[in-house]
């Protein structure tokens, strides 16, 4: 175990600050019970504080440095619900009472930390039918164009969320080998494992985790599927390390993300993508900032009919907005995060395409299709 999973497994045990999770859907086949709660966390101004007050090669210093590297390490929020919770936290990873600390010294500590409201969710599955679970991964070669919009981590992708009592009602979701769980310090060749995603609402300023089961590259070697006449788009985050992945590296067309995408990019440009190879061109608007979407110079010549997997990809980078001067195209993300917003580590994110075939034919859909969304 690492040193963060022993600070989680402590700080757990001690039920001082609470691990949110919180799923959104509008299925009517989950049912969804939950309340709102408030606390703080430690972000770089509680780090900068305790440098000023303690010194940044202080004892103290150390562990707050550890507990905020922890929450980073593990995708978790340690929310604390008060001043009193937190003093408590912190002594119990510094593993001694260090942290007995002056009234006034725990409040300048505590208004350094960032407020947070966080839902607290229990939701539990009604019915099957629309619930994806490990058996739908194990299928894959079956279908020619598959699309997968996930999370997606180093070397592994969110199958997804964890529901209540799964295990009994619906053990073919998530029927695993516990001995197969994937560990980065014990068990390398895991297929599975648990990890934490946090959803940010930039709107209402609320942050939201949501326990997914992940699948691993390990998982997908075990099953021989053949994708050589499949077109595989997975966006996801890092999805592109998968290309090199057996058995993802024999798709006919492979798309994927180069790091981690931001979703207001990621979703509009998989939706673009599959419009340019059903209807054909239109102005990819969504992928700009708003005061640059009336400031777009299309391609030359002017792309006509539904395109190919390679002419729409393509397509992308032609497209580039006069409005900065700049002359960003919609692929990369031409969208800038600013230092500590949630997306910075998006910025230039890339779209990229590979796959067996690419050099040899232009790829289409394998028949013209009109294809029909029922809005309820």
């Amino acid at each position: 175990m690492s040193v963060y999973g022993k600070i989680y497994e402590d700080l757990n045990a001690t039920g001082v600050y609470d691990i949110k999770r919180k799923i959104v859907t509008t299925e009517n086949d989950i049912e969804i019970i939950g309340d709102v709660k408030t606390g703080r966390l430690i972000n770089d101004d509680t780090l900068y504080a305790a440098k000023m007050i303690w010194g940044e090669d202080s004892s103290k210093y150390s562990v707050i440095d550890r507990l905020y590297q922890a929450q980073i390490q593990l995708n978790q929020i340690f929310l604390f619900p008060s001043p009193e919770k937190c003093q408590e936290g912190l002594n119990k990873v510094a593993g001694v009472n260090e942290f007995d600390l002056e009234e006034d010294i725990k409040n300048f500590l505590w208004n350094n930390m960032e407020p947070r409201v966080v839902d607290t969710v229990e939701y539990v599955i009604k019915n099957r039918s629309n619930i994806i679970g490990v058996e739908d991964f194990k299928d894959l070669a079956s279908y020619g164009i598959i699309y997968i919009a996930t999370h997606g981590f180093d070397n592994m992708i969110a199958c997804g969320p964890l529901y209540k009592d799964v295990a009994t009602n619906f053990p073919d979701l998530y029927e695993m080998d516990p001995n197969d769980m994937y560990s980065k310090t014990s068990n390398l060749l895991g297929t599975w494992c648990f990890n934490e995603v946090e959803v940010i609402d930039r709107d209402k300023g609320e942050s939201h985790l949501i326990t997914v089961y992940c699948l691993t590259k390990n998982f997908f070697n075990r099953y021989p599927h053949d994708f050589s006449n499949s077109i595989i788009y997975l966006d996801a985050c890092n999805s592109w390390t998968f290309i090199n992945v057996s058995p993802f590296s024999s798709a006919k067309a492979y798309l994927g993300y180069t790091k981690p995408a931001a979703n207001t990019w990621a979703r509009e440009i998989a939706y673009y993508f599959f419009l340019y190879m059903i209807d054909g061109y239109t102005q990819p608007k969504d992928l700009f900032n708003w005061n640059e979407r009336n400031y777009l110079a299309d391609p030359t010549p002017l792309p006509q009919g539904p395109m190919s997997v390679q002419k729409a990809h393509e397509t992308f980078s032609q497209v580039k907005e006069t409005y900065t001067g700049k002359h960003k195209s919609a692929n990369p993300d031409p969208k800038e995060y600013p230092d500590g917003d949630p997306c910075e580590p998006c910025n230039g994110c890339e779209l990229k395409l590979g796959g067996q075939k690419l050099t040899e034919e232009d790829i289409y859909f394998p028949v013209p299709v009109n294809i029909i969304v029922h809005e309820e």
